[in-house]
């Protein structure tokens, strides 16, 4: 005599693979904004690298806003180890 509830079905929640990596948003979107990285030889070395992990942060996000940085740093490193997405 148990009642089903009803639940509503969630949708699937996307994932971070290669297909994402390799499309619009992943890669291609770095090197397409990679002019906007600005390295100064003759400023702080410190500032430099703030404004690389700003560049980054602000990318990964985009790629995938639901994670923090750090994890979506460590499934691209592991994803990247994959044979297709090695240059050889």
């Amino acid at each position: 005599d148990k009642k089903e509830k009803a639940r509503a079905k969630r949708a699937p929640l996307p994932k971070l693979d290669a297909e994402r990596l390799l499309g619009e948003n992943g890669f291609r979107k770095l090197l397409m904004k990679s002019h906007e990285l600005v390295i100064d030889k003759r400023e702080d070395p410190e500032k430099n690298l703030r404004n690389l992990m700003t560049f980054y942060q602000i990318w990964a996000h985009e790629l995938f806003p639901s994670m923090k940085f750090r994890d979506v740093i460590a499934k691209t490193e592991k994803i990247c180890r994959e044979d297709r997405l090695k240059v050889k």
